[in-house]
């Protein structure tokens, strides 16, 4: 009966966020048709696309329910299930709408090399966007199955070991397909050269390869004619890295080394200012100075002087000489 009662509330709380959801959806929808501003019609209608996203994970966890035995009352369900659909229709036909003004506004390229790499970016970005959809659904049912109570330490269900593995592929793929875009744009990979990973592609993202048993556990299986220029790539990457942190270094040494030379320059200065002042000094007759200076001088004499009268006095009177006395 608790577990019913919990089903239900999370149910209602589900059906009340699409209808907060479709409500945020058709004002963006007024905004994005009544909008003559290209810049600010661009940008109402990338919210609407977040909009549109959210409601397709709230549409898979109804679609979950209703295929369940839990509940005997599946009619509100299917009929939001169903609204969310018409929603979703209702955004491909603005979606071509922007695509085909994009494209309107856009001269398209008459060299065939140019038109060759153009489809191959516009088949990553497709992709990569399938696959943040993927990734999106998937945390959202990681929220989902966080959300149930019971003992914190409880061991997590094995659905989500599962799906943290199938976000962290799915974002694996988005970062590989990053790097061939770039390659494309270096032109160190050949727009037909993507033929294999496109069919491989399509599979995965499709969910058929799974279904014919092939293992997608390996990424880089599927990038193997590619993985060359993709290491290079990296390799650059870090290159240019080591280069800059390099060259801060070099930046460093170099202002501590001029900081020694100022300080050693301040030194020299502050001695020649202290020679000068005394040199002055003296000049203007400072007897104090020139005292202890002769003072000094005498000091220096005085030893010399004792040491040539004891050497007289020895002259003078010649101490007698002790006899050796032989046994």
């Amino acid at each position: 009966m608790a577990a019913e009662r919990k089903l239900k509330g999370e149910i209602d709380r589900t059906l009340k966020k699409v209808q907060e959801g479709q409500e945020v959806f058709e004002g963006l929808w007024v905004q994005v048709h009544d909008c003559d501003n290209s810049n600010q019609r661009e940008k109402l209608e990338g919210e609407l696309k977040k909009e549109i996203k959210k409601l397709q994970r709230l549409r898979e966890q109804i679609k979950a329910w209703i295929a369940g035995a839990d509940i005997k009352d599946k009619q509100p369900l299917m009929d939001t299930r169903k609204s969310i659909e018409k929603d979703m229709e209702r955004f491909k036909v603005c979606e071509r709408e922007m695509k085909m003004a994009g494209r309107a506004g856009v001269a398209k390229p008459t060299d065939p090399k140019e038109k060759a790499k153009d489809d191959a970016r516009e088949w990553i970005n497709n992709s990569v966007e399938a696959l943040t959809a993927k990734v999106e659904e998937s945390e959202y049912e990681l929220e989902e199955l966080g959300l149930g109570g019971g003992k914190k330490n409880r061991k997590p269900p094995p659905r989500v070991a599962e799906l943290e593995e199938i976000v962290g592929r799915h974002k694996e793929h988005m970062g590989r397909l990053e790097k061939v875009l770039r390659c494309i744009d270096n032109e160190t990979i050949h727009p037909d050269e993507l033929e294999d990973l496109k069919s491989d592609m399509e599979m995965y993202l499709s969910g058929e390869g799974e279904e014919d048993g092939i293992d997608y556990s390996q990424v880089d299986v599927m990038y193997d004619e590619l993985l060359d220029r993709l290491d290079a790539l990296d390799q650059s990457a870090l290159a240019a890295s080591a280069s800059a942190a390099g060259g801060k270094h070099g930046s460093k040494a170099k202002e501590d080394a001029e900081r020694e030379r100022e300080r050693e320059r301040e030194n020299e200065r502050q001695r020649a200012a202290a020679a000068a002042a005394k040199a002055q000094l003296i000049a203007q007759g400072n007897n104090n100075i020139r005292l202890a200076e002769e003072d000094e001088a005498a000091s220096l004499r005085k030893p010399s002087a004792q040491a040539q009268s004891t050497k007289q006095q020895q002259q003078q009177h010649p101490q007698p000489a002790i006899p050796l006395v032989v046994p």
